[in-house]
C-alpha cells in the first residue's frame, strides 16, 4: 500500500428521504416478505420523521487506498555483472 486516507461527512437527512427498502415495497408485498400493515406502519413512521424538526444525522465514511505491484528487479548492469543488491530468481 502506497497511501491511504479516511474521512467522513456528517450530513442531516433531508425530509422526503426514503430507505432503500421503500423502493421495493410493492415487490416485497407481492413476495409475502412484508404485509400491508407493515407498509402502513413504515409510511406513518416516515411521515412522522419528515414532520419532525429534529433530523437524523448520517455519518458517511469515505476510504481510499492507493496500492501497486512491486517494481521488477533492475536489468543487469552492462559490463559490470549483476547488481549485488538484487537476489537472483529462484
Amino acid at each position: 500500500m502506497l497511501e491511504f486516507r479516511g474521512r467522513y461527512q456528517i450530513v442531516p437527512a433531508p425530509p422526503g428521504l426514503r430507505p432503500p427498502a421503500w423502493a421495493s415495497r410493492e415487490a416485497m408485498l407481492a413476495a409475502g416478505v412484508v404485509t400491508a400493515a407493515d407498509l402502513d406502519r413504515w409510511e406513518r413512521a416516515i411521515a412522522d420523521l419528515d414532520a419532525s424538526p429534529d433530523r437524523p444525522t448520517f455519518f458517511m465514511p469515505l476510504f481510499t487506498a492507493l496500492g501497486g505491484t512491486p517494481a521488477p528487479p533492475p536489468s543487469p548492469r552492462p559490463g559490470r555483472g549483476p547488481d549485488p543488491r538484487v537476489s537472483p530468481p529462484a
